[in-house]
């Protein structure tokens, strides 16, 4: 049983880093670099756990976050990633969208007790 995780950031590295470090943790990762990619790619994969870089030409990534939690409600956790700083504004502008926000770059630490708190609250996949 896997949990899947989806990274959208047009930082091809990063997305890649973040994917490839929850794929030794046991999960399905994949990764996209637009906001439409991501919206494309997570009909089909269905992950359990989103992670959108949200300062991607201007609003796509929060824009992303909100179709996605529409479709979804609960059965996914929606995060964001920002290297622009601004996250204390994200929250104002959107407020309980994310269920985690982090500064670029994600520290490891920070990305592990997201993926073991989405591992314990989402069931996985068979």
């Amino acid at each position: 049983m896997h949990h899947r995780l989806l990274v959208v950031d047009d930082n091809v590295d990063l997305a890649d880093a973040v994917a490839a470090l929850a794929e030794t943790w046991g999960w399905e990762a994949r990764t996209c670099h637009s906001a439409k990619d991501g919206a494309l790619v997570e009909e089909v994969f269905l992950p359990h756990v989103v992670i959108t870089d949200v300062y991607k030409t201007a609003t796509q990534g929060a824009h992303l976050a909100q179709e996605l939690r529409q479709r979804r409600g609960d059965t996914l956790m929606l995060a964001a990633m920002s290297g622009c700083g601004g996250l204390m504004d994200l929250e104002r502008r959107y407020p309980q969208l994310f269920d985690a926000a982090f500064e670029k770059p994600v520290s490891t630490d920070a990305l592990r007790n997201l993926l073991r708190v989405a591992a314990e609250k989402l069931p996985a996949a068979r």
